[in-house]
């Protein structure tokens, strides 16, 4: 089994992750890595300036040294752009 072929669309809401901003870079970092899986390693570096390790750490998702703004930017280098969808927060009902 690939360790990096994940199924980004479809993972199941973590109970552990309840951060918005880090499921926000988690989501980012998957659509890079299946964006830059198009391209060969080489052209990916090349486009991005990110150093190999960097790179690493993306396709597994470790996303701890890189900040909503430098995700969306390595995103842009490869040709895409990036939107978000806004949605109101779901609120439990206290029934009073």
């Amino acid at each position: 089994m690939n360790p990096y072929d994940i199924d980004y669309e479809n993972l199941p809401e973590s109970k552990k992750i309840t951060d918005p901003n880090y499921i926000l870079r988690l989501k980012l970092a998957g659509q890079f890595y299946e964006i830059s899986k198009k391209l060969t390693t080489e052209e990916v570096l090349e486009k991005t300036g990110l150093d190999p390790s960097d790179y690493s750490r993306l396709k597994i998702s470790s996303v701890k040294r890189f900040t909503i703004d430098r995700l969306i930017k390595l995103i842009h280098a490869l040709g895409y752009e990036a939107s978000i969808k806004l949605k109101p927060i779901k609120t439990k009902k206290t029934g009073k």
